[in-house]
């Protein structure tokens, strides 16, 4: 082995593929073995794209894979550089040459919910897609992941959570929540942006995409 190329996470998702397929081994084309396949797809799944806030910036833009239809962009210990700010993103249809920011490009409901518990409800239309609150300490950092939805000739969708010690209209949260969200628009999202939403620049974070298995 030690003088080959061998891929082994894609060798293993083949092998999985292929047992999933044989006859000879009986049906193993029914639900219940759809789900082991997919469940041990998703242990050998690897990021389409990752990377690391390292300095101080206000956006970054991600290249999504022209293969699947959903995937999952995760971030960790994300954090504003100076005062506190909104964490969002919007997406692009024709290759990162513009993202769509108009008033109503997008619709969406949510849920904070706080320490107290106090459930808080909001929604509408929006420029943008908020996903977070940011702290612009890294001690009250915030982490999540969404799942993105896309398909050429229908309208992209989006939903997800994040979680962290994060402020909002003056009350300490401790999660929220899009409930769903949809872009006004139809089209294959072919990147995103992910950005702070108000002057404050990024100061931190990691973040990862990876194919939402089993679409």
């Amino acid at each position: 082995m030690a003088d080959t190329d061998l891929d082994l996470e894609g060798y293993v998702i083949k092998l999985i593929e292929e047992f999933a397929s044989d006859d000879t081994w009986g049906d193993k084309n029914n639900a219940n073995w759809q789900n082991v396949v997919d469940a041990l797809k998703a242990k050998f799944v690897r990021a389409c794209a990752s990377g690391e806030i390292l300095s101080t910036t206000t956006a970054f833009e991600i290249e999504l894979p022209t293969e699947g239809d959903a995937f999952v962009f995760r971030f960790a210990n994300f954090h504003s550089a100076s005062a506190g700010s909104n964490l969002a993103l919007q997406f692009s249809t024709d290759g990162g040459l513009t993202y769509k920011n108009g008033a109503s490009d997008y619709f969406y409901t949510a849920e904070t919910f706080s320490s107290v518990p106090t459930t808080n409800d909001t929604g509408g239309a929006a420029s943008s897609i908020f996903i977070g609150s940011m702290s612009h300490a890294a001690t009250d950092a915030v982490s999540g992941e969404v799942t993105i939805y896309t398909e050429a000739g229908r309208y992209p969708s989006l939903n997800g959570h994040s979680a962290g010690r994060i402020s909002l209209s003056g009350n300490y949260l401790g999660s929220y929540k899009v409930a769903g969200a949809a872009a006004n628009f139809s089209g294959r999202v072919t990147h995103i942006r992910v950005f702070s939403v108000t002057a404050s620049q990024l100061g931190g974070g990691k973040w990862a995409l990876y194919p939402s298995p089993g679409i």
